[in-house]
């Protein structure tokens, strides 16, 4: 299968902070999921989500030969976007986050094609929504993910600890916080099929200590996480 990509065309998967926050321009995106892989909170942040004191955790692709990973896939067009996207995911992801880029094979979200028999017709669609109904063939994306020989990989632990260090977090991009509960209402709003028992159960702990902290300082301002 060959990727997507050339100078003017690139194919860009996410599934974490991707999906609510690309920082890129693209011209479509496409829900689907890649297989073989689940998405763990197992990498440790110092920078972006947390600093060297109470590193964050970040999700990432961990190998499963029966799982997959739900998320978006972006394409990106024009030979001056895909270079500023390829800039800004290589600092954000790989110099930053210290993670390594991989390519495999996407496979789209199935779409009905819009029955026209009814004679009623729709102009609110645009011509990149009618690109997507036909994106059902599988093909190659470009995604970042670490393994267990990253210098910041924290690895598995028991979720309440996971969401005790994700609580005390923050780093330049905000708080740890926010990158696990965005992450986690994207998926229930955008891809209802998405049944991530692991991001799911880190969310409801996270929640659960925030509104702890907030019962024993009712004087100070709640957490709030911003849509």
């Amino acid at each position: 299968m060959e990727m997507k990509r050339n100078d003017n065309s690139l194919w860009v998967f996410g599934y974490a902070s991707l999906l609510w926050k690309p920082g890129f321009h693209y011209h479509q995106q496409v829900v689907g999921h890649i297989k073989g892989f689940k998405r763990r909170f197992f990498q440790g942040n110092t920078n972006m989500r947390g600093c060297s004191k109470n590193p964050g955790r970040v999700a990432i692709l961990v190998p499963d030969p029966v799982e997959v990973t739900w998320g978006v896939a972006y394409e990106i067009r024009g030979k001056q976007h895909v270079q500023h996207a390829l800039d800004h995911l290589f600092v954000r992801e790989n110099s930053k986050g210290d993670y390594d880029t991989i390519l495999a094979p996407f496979h789209p979200r199935h779409i009905s094609k819009p029955d026209s028999s009814d004679g009623d017709d729709d102009d609110s669609a645009s011509d990149s929504e009618n690109d997507v109904t036909m994106t059902l063939e599988p093909f190659s994306v470009m995604s970042f993910t670490a393994t267990a020989a990253s210098q910041f990989y924290m690895g598995e632990a028991d979720v309440r600890v996971m969401a005790q260090q994700v609580v005390s977090a923050h780093g330049k991009a905000g708080p740890n916080t926010e990158y696990v509960l965005r992450t986690a209402e994207y998926v229930r709003r955008h891809i209802p099929e998405d049944r991530d028992s692991h991001l799911f159960e880190l969310e409801k702990e996270v929640r659960d200590i925030l509104a702890s902290l907030q019962l024993q300082t009712p004087h100070k301002q709640p957490v709030v996480v911003h849509h």
